[in-house]
């Protein structure tokens, strides 16, 4: 197999398109939505990212990272040199406070191009597991969500 170098421009086209601020691209369909999961994700022999178990509990939701139409939902910045931050706090609805919680603690997160359903279009570890306690509410804050696609030297 032969390796492959990619400009920073286009990593950045990439995450752009990742994070839902790609326009008239066929990656993500304009639309990133972010799931927390409790899980590892891994590849299906087709090259599927699988093994995303997120909360199924009532009030759990995944977060719109933006639509590229519409640029008042952008939550990520520009990406640059190959890595994109969250510009805005990131939250996720409130955990019923009547209940156990979402469940197992998130350790992982993957992006959607769908509200619900659908396959995982990119997925990681968080640094640190978010504990999903009843009455507790997931904020990412400013700057803690970091993507980036890496140069990789030998």
């Amino acid at each position: 197999m032969a390796e492959i170098y990619v400009s920073a421009e286009l990593r950045n086209k990439i995450l752009d398109a990742l994070t839902g601020r790609g326009k008239n691209t066929q990656i993500g369909a304009g639309a990133a939505y972010l799931a927390l999961s409790s899980t590892a994700p891994s590849y299906n022999a087709s090259g599927e990212i699988t093994g995303i178990t997120e909360p199924t509990a009532a009030g759990y939701a995944r977060r719109l990272l933006g639509l590229s139409d519409q640029s008042a939902t952008l939550e990520m910045g520009a990406a640059y040199a190959g890595q994109t931050t969250n510009a805005d706090e990131i939250h996720f609805d409130q955990i019923p406070a009547n209940g156990s919680g979402w469940g197992a603690d998130a350790t992982h997160w993957a992006i959607y191009s769908t509200k619900t359903g659908g396959t995982p279009i990119a997925a990681g570890a968080l640094t640190s597991a978010i504990t999903l306690e009843a009455g507790k509410v997931v904020i990412i804050h400013r700057g803690d969500l970091s993507l980036s696609m890496n140069l990789v030297s030998a």
